[in-house]
C-alpha cells in the first residue's frame, strides 16, 4: 500500500471514529433541549430511552473500531501461534455469548440465524476472547451483507481426515463477493463498504486471530449466491 493510499485510508478512519461521536453528541444535545420544553413526563421518558439507545449504538461503533486497532497493534507484536496453556474452548458456548450480545444491541433484527452446532462437538485449544472476536466479525459481516433481510447458517463438524480438526462454516445469502475482490478481503484497510462506514479491519483481524490459534480460513462463493467463510482448527 502506497503512502497516498495509506493517507486516504487513515482519513477515512478518522471520519469513521469522529462521525458516530458527533451523532451521539447531537442526539443528546437535541434531547436535552426537548426535555427542557417537554410537557408530558411519559413522552419525555420514552424519548430519553430512544435517544440513549441510539447514542449507545453510535458509541459502540467507535469502541469497536478502537478495539480493532488494539487487536492490530497486539498482533503486530505477536506473530506466533498461542498455546493458551492447554485451555480448551467450546465453540457452541462462545457462539451463544456472541449472538446474545449482538441481539441485545439489535444488530441481528434483519438476519435469520441458523446454528447447526452438535452438542458433542469437541472443544478446541484456542483463546476464547480470540474466538469471540472472530465470530463477532464474521456475523457482523454477514449482517451487513444481507441488509434488508437474509440468512446466515453457522455449521460446525468434527473431521478426522486428514487430521483431527473442527470445521466451522459461516454461509450467508447476501450479495456475495466479486471474484476480483476475494484475493484482497483479508488485507488491512480493504473494504467494499466505505460508503456504509466500513473500516476494513474486520476480516484482516479474523485471519490474524485464526492463524494465531493454529487455524486457517478460506472464503468462497455460496451456491445460489452469498458468501461462505470456512474456518478449520486442529483438535489436539
Amino acid at each position: 500500500m502506497g503512502n497516498e493510499e495509506l493517507k486516504k485510508r487513515l482519513t477515512d478512519l478518522r471520519h469513521d471514529i469522529r462521525n458516530p461521536l458527533y451523532i451521539a453528541k447531537s442526539l443528546i444535545e437535541t434531547h436535552l433541549e426537548h426535555l427542557n420544553s417537554a410537557r408530558s413526563s411519559r413522552m419525555a421518558v420514552y424519548k430519553t430511552r430512544e435517544v440513549l439507545e441510539k447514542s449507545a449504538r453510535e458509541i459502540s461503533r467507535v469502541l469497536r473500531i478502537i478495539q480493532k486497532l488494539n487487536k492490530i497493534a497486539e498482533n503486530g507484536h505477536n506473530h506466533h501461534p498461542s498455546n493458551h496453556n492447554g485451555h480448551k474452548s467450546s465453540i457452541k458456548e462462545i457462539l451463544q455469548r456472541v449472538v446474545a450480545g449482538l441481539q441485545k444491541e439489535h444488530y441481528l433484527e434483519c438476519l435469520e440465524l441458523v446454528k447447526l452446532i452438535p452438542d458433542d462437538l469437541p472443544q478446541i485449544n484456542a483463546s476464547a476472547p480470540d474466538l469471540e472476536e472472530i465470530f463477532f466479525n464474521l456475523i457482523m459481516n454477514a449482517a451487513q451483507a444481507t441488509v434488508g433481510g437474509g440468512q446466515l447458517t453457522i455449521e460446525a463438524s468434527h473431521r478426522l481426515e486428514p487430521l483431527p480438526s473442527i470445521l466451522i462454516s459461516f454461509q450467508d445469502t447476501g450479495h456475495g463477493i466479486a471474484p476480483e475482490v476475494i484475493p484482497h478481503i483479508f488485507e488491512p484497510f480493504y473494504t467494499g463498504r466505505s460508503e456504509e462506514g466500513g473500516v476494513g479491519f474486520g476480516l484482516y483481524i479474523v485471519k490474524q486471530l485464526v492463524q494465531r490459534n493454529g487455524g486457517r480460513i478460506t472464503v468462497e462463493h455460496s451456491s445460489g449466491g452469498g458468501t461462505t467463510f470456512l474456518l478449520t482448527f486442529p483438535v489436539k
